[in-house]
């Protein structure tokens, strides 16, 4: 089976783009796959990539429709699967679509999209939303989504028939934890010597909630020595924005500023901390190393980097949100309500004081990080592209 992945790609810096760099991956090591890329045009790339398996033809030209189009038929793929992420992707993503649509009409091929953010867009774009996935689900085949709240969605709202929607978790790395040679390096790069460490990874937007943290911070400053020995670092910077998406660029570096003015309000420089963009190498050693990771979202529903929490064995607080509930329903985490730095308050507090509730919090996660992990991804993925029935029936 060929199949072409339609996705932000290397060396574009997003999370999708990591996160699918990490899922083709696993669906190479699948001995009957082979997998090529369709991802973005740049000014220094070509159409085809140094990288034999690249396509770089996908960018806001509407031509890129038709320079999709032939890779697809170049490629001979069974199967296009595009991740659909309009932040990242912006308009390129249709045309993208358009494409494999356009070659699906004389040919075998199958279209899969997978739609990351149903809720948050459907909030935003609201009736384009509802417009835009009723489209996707009439020109594709298969629809992927993270969230039986994403499929609720897209059945209820947007009428896309349960018969095209699929589930599969979003995914995540098992890792063995680092040596702690590496831990006690990246705790010393981050974090001040013998103090707790509160992480939080991701995008600085406003959808994330980050003020509730620092609202939490602030009210457990207020107890005695309740953040004598605490660090709250905040791991993440503004996503590098273009052309139509300018707007939210600018959006999202106001709500910076307005976090680091929160900090120096409350007289917290020296307890939080912006690490800005924390290198891949060391994301694992400092989660290890981290107390708890927090995920205060107030839009999101689903995070990459909360499964990469589970995935190295570090609790949780996470918003009561949909997605992020169904993912913690089983343990490894506490969830709280958005907007309340009180509940989040007393949630760190706990975690810090509480090394036995720590320990269990972790031991619950074991059978998590088996749910998530990408090998259950790519065997529900190579079940969808085969168009297998026991899958496919559970979306009906």
């Amino acid at each position: 089976m060929k199949v072409m992945m339609a996705t932000p790609y290397h060396p574009k810096d997003d999370g999708i783009a990591v996160h699918t760099a990490k899922l083709i991956a696993h669906l190479r090591n699948e001995a009957d796959v082979e997998v090529e890329i369709l991802t973005q045009r740049s000014v220094t790339s070509s159409e085809k990539s140094d990288e034999p398996s690249v396509f770089r033809c996908v960018s806001m030209n509407p031509l890129s429709v038709v320079r999709s189009v032939r890779a697809i038929r170049q490629s001979g793929a069974d199967v296009v699967h595009v991740q659909y992420a309009l932040p990242a992707q912006g308009p390129a993503v249709f045309y993208v679509m358009l494409a494999a649509w356009w070659v699906r009409r004389s040919s075998v091929l199958r279209l899969v999209v997978t739609c990351h953010e149903v809720r948050r867009e459907l909030n935003v774009l609201r009736v384009a939303g509802v417009l835009i996935f009723r489209g996707i689900g009439m020109i594709s085949d298969v629809i992927v989504v993270h969230t039986e709240e994403s499929r609720a969605l897209l059945e209820d709202r947007c009428a896309v028939a349960g018969r095209k929607i699929a589930y599969s978790p979003l995914g995540a790395e098992r890792v063995a934890r680092p040596d702690p040679q590496r831990i006690d390096d990246a705790m010393h790069r981050y974090c001040r010597d013998g103090r707790e460490l509160v992480v939080f990874f991701g995008w600085i937007h406003p959808d994330k909630g980050i003020e509730d943290l620092i609202a939490a911070t602030e009210l457990l400053a207020r107890t005695p020595g309740g953040v004598d020995k605490l660090e709250v670092l905040i791991c993440g910077a503004v996503r590098p924005r273009t052309g139509l998406f300018r707007y939210f660029g600018k959006k999202d570096s106001e709500y910076e500023a307005h976090l680091r003015s929160m900090v120096r309000a409350s007289s917290l420089e020296s307890v939080v901390r912006f690490a800005g963009f924390v290198p891949d190498d060391d994301v694992v050693p400092l989660l290890s190393g981290a107390r708890v990771m927090v995920v205060p979202y107030r839009n999101t529903t689903q995070s990459a980097v909360l499964n990469q929490a589970i995935a190295v064995g570090v609790p949780v607080v996470a918003s009561n949100l949909p997605g992020l509930r169904e993912t913690l329903e089983r343990g490894g985490g506490v969830l709280v309500e958005p907007h309340e730095p009180a509940m989040l308050c007393d949630a760190l507090q706990r975690i810090i004081e509480d090394d036995l509730w720590v320990d269990e919090l972790r031991h619950r996660q074991v059978a998590l990080q088996q749910e998530i992990g990408f090998e259950r991804v790519v065997a529900r993925l190579l079940a969808v592209y085969r168009f297998d029935a026991a899958i496919l029936a559970v979306a009906s």
